[in-house]
């Protein structure tokens, strides 16, 4: 990282940061053509679980290349300046690589679909029922990350 003054070592810092952000990017290559989706997400553990529909260009795009990265952004701000030059934005982030797998197993996937309604309802705290039926048409995917970065601009 050129700019070693807002740079975030810390796994566990980069993790409240991810735990912040309302959504992820999803980068990924198709055929040497970048290719970049907004998406929900649930986070444990340096994993990141993501629902999708049971087909379409994001999971073909991952049968064929299953490195990604991913972005978060826990905050952000513009900062006005005296001058257009002289404004900034105040931020924290964290990018992530890791390879994309879809999730077979059903007990993992009642877990991740628990994890992503956990987040955007913070009630259900890991207590919704997914029968079996909707359970084997529900696509998850796991995205576990081999490696971040995280920066900061106060």
């Amino acid at each position: 990282m050129r700019r070693k003054d807002k740079a975030i070592v810390d796994p566990d810092e980069m993790a409240s940061i991810i735990d912040r952000a309302v959504y992820c990017h999803l980068a990924m290559s198709d055929d040497g053509q970048p290719y970049c989706v907004p998406l929900c997400f649930g986070y444990r553990d340096g994993i990141v679980y993501l629902h999708c529909a049971a087909e379409g260009k994001k999971l073909a795009v991952i049968a064929k290349n299953p490195k990604v990265c991913m972005t978060f952004v826990g905050s952000a701000s513009p900062k006005e300046g005296a001058s257009p030059c002289s404004a900034t934005m105040l931020y924290e982030s964290v990018v992530g690589l890791g390879e994309a797998v879809v999730v077979v197993d059903p007990q993992e996937k009642r877990e991740a679909l628990n994890l992503i309604a956990a987040r955007y309802d913070r009630n259900r705290q890991g207590t919704a029922e997914f029968p079996d039926a909707q359970l084997s048409v529900a696509t998850v995917i796991r995205v576990q990350l081999i490696a971040m970065t995280g920066k900061r601009s106060r």
